[in-house]
């Protein structure tokens, strides 16, 4: 055989890593930071214990904010010049008020002015259930003392009709008289009615 390369030698030298150039310096810088770094936590760690143990071992208590009154100003007194003396005016005399007195009862001129005013009222009821002009309603009511109209009721022939109850509740809800001591009771009228 010619002189070849044997194969066993030819593997094994294939495997034979070649050897890797370190960077010297720049290991040397990785390590100078990383010690750095070590020194620089070293450092704070050591201050932090420092300020730790200052504010635990500090014997003076925080100032406390305690809010004081302020002191009310002096009074000083001060003299009002003299008056000269006058004499007191007399008293004023007060008269009692006059109370306008009320009468016993309701007159029958005020039966009358009232019932005038309700005559649209009761013309209206008259309209509005078919009477026939001169249809007169016979009608009993009494006054109470405030004024009021307490009863009020038609009489037969009108007294269960639309048109007396009609006229009956005008004088019921809208009569109102002057107060009385006594009012007045059992009262008749007669309504004449103009549709």
């Amino acid at each position: 055989m010619g002189k070849g390369v044997d194969p066993k030698v030819s593997s094994a030298a294939a495997d034979v890593r070649e050897p890797r150039h370190f960077d010297l310096e720049a290991d040397r810088r990785a390590r100078r930071s990383f010690g750095l770094l070590v020194i620089a936590f070293a450092l704070l760690a050591i201050l932090g214990g420092i300020f730790a143990a200052w504010l635990l071992l500090d014997d003076e208590p925080p100032p406390q904010i305690v809010a004081t009154k302020p002191k009310p100003p002096e009074v000083i007194e001060e003299h009002a010049p003299l008056e000269p003396f006058t004499e007191a005016a007399p008293p004023v005399e007060v008269k009692p008020r006059v109370v306008a007195k009320l009468a016993d009862t309701v007159g029958d001129g005020d039966l009358r002015r009232m019932l005038a005013k309700l005559q649209g009222a009761f013309d209206a009821c008259a309209r509005k259930h078919g009477a026939v002009e001169g249809t007169i309603v016979e009608l009993d009511f009494s006054i109470a003392e405030s004024g009021r109209v307490d009863e009020s009721a038609a009489r037969p022939p009108f007294a269960t009709t639309p048109l007396g109850q009609c006229i009956a509740g005008v004088v019921r809800d809208k009569a109102v008289f002057a107060k009385t001591r006594n009012g007045r009771r059992d009262i008749r009228w007669s309504i004449h009615l103009r549709p």
